[in-house]
């Protein structure tokens, strides 16, 4: 690879960068991960790393069709869960 060829993006972010995707703030995603409920992520050594793929499913379970209490998510439709 020459000094002028850009290498390819890495599919991983940090913490920082995974809140700043999910528009959510750092310490929402530490809770997640203390707590749960949160996208899945990876250690790297002392690293915590998420996966783009895992922020996107993670997101994509979370999809609501109405703020009311008789509005389940999705996912809860999708599962047969009325």
């Amino acid at each position: 690879m020459t000094g002028t060829q850009k290498s390819p993006e890495s599919p991983f972010l940090y913490a920082a960068e995974a809140a700043q995707y999910l528009r959510l703030s750092e310490r929402t995603l530490e809770y997640y991960r203390i707590y749960g409920g949160g996208p899945v992520y990876r250690k790297h050594g002392n690293r915590i790393l998420y996966h783009r793929a895992d922020l996107d499913g993670w997101s994509q379970g979370r999809k609501y069709t109405s703020t009311g209490g008789a509005g389940a998510p999705d996912r809860d439709r999708a599962a047969g869960q009325s």
